[in-house]
């Protein structure tokens, strides 16, 4: 029954190094000085974002933001997500309602969103030191935050004057990507072998 229950424990020793806790890839928001937003109703917003070094990262979850407008000032507001967003490992230039699965650099793709969020699949994985460009397929009618280029990992890209996706080097989007690092299946098993080697060396000691 002991080698049984140490069995057990070792199990959930894999299972909590191999289960890491979601977190911020990368972000722009600390570089916001409410600078404004991009005119709603007129214009699809994307952009390009540079991942940082580790990784790589599943369970894939990305926002704007929207703005908190008087008149007069314009705040940072809630997380913004709305229509689907497509992930893809080179820029785009077509329509927005051009976006698909056979776009030239297409790797993912999204139209589930929770809390201000789009959420990709557990089996979407990015990598470090990649840069990606994120694209959505509707024109937004809120008021998405930018700023001015501040954020040095891209820029953002926008459908305006329009009607096709084009780079603007004035201004980001303000973005957040979040994300879980994936573990190496090598450090997992070193993690397990190790502990059950350990377990084994005092279950042996205590019967003898």
């Amino acid at each position: 029954m002991r080698f049984l229950h140490f069995l057990a424990v070792v199990f959930g020793i894999v299972l909590y190094v191999s289960t890491a806790q979601a977190t911020v890839i990368v972000s722009d928001v600390a570089l916001y000085a409410n600078d404004g937003f991009f005119t709603p109703n007129v214009q699809a917003v994307g952009q390009s974002v540079t991942t940082p070094v580790g990784g790589p990262w599943n369970s894939i979850k990305f926002n704007f933001y929207n703005t908190n407008y008087d008149g007069v000032t314009a705040t940072l507001g809630s997380e913004l997500a709305y229509g689907s967003l497509y992930v893809l490992n080179q820029t785009y230039t077509g329509l927005p309602s051009g976006l698909s699965t056979s776009t030239p650099g297409f790797l993912a793709a999204t139209s589930t969103i929770q809390g201000g969020e789009w959420v990709f699949s557990p089996s979407v994985i990015l990598q470090a030191n990649t840069q990606y460009y994120f694209f959505t397929d509707t024109i937004s009618t809120a008021r998405v935050v930018s700023m001015l280029d501040r954020y040095s990992g891209g820029t953002a890209i926008r459908t305006f004057p329009g009607p096709n996706y084009q780079v603007d080097t004035v201004h980001d989007a303000v973005f957040q990507l979040q994300g879980t690092a994936v573990p190496e299946p090598s450090s997992v098993l070193l993690v397990g072998i190790g502990v059950f080697a350990v377990g084994v060396l005092r279950w042996r000691k205590g019967k003898a």
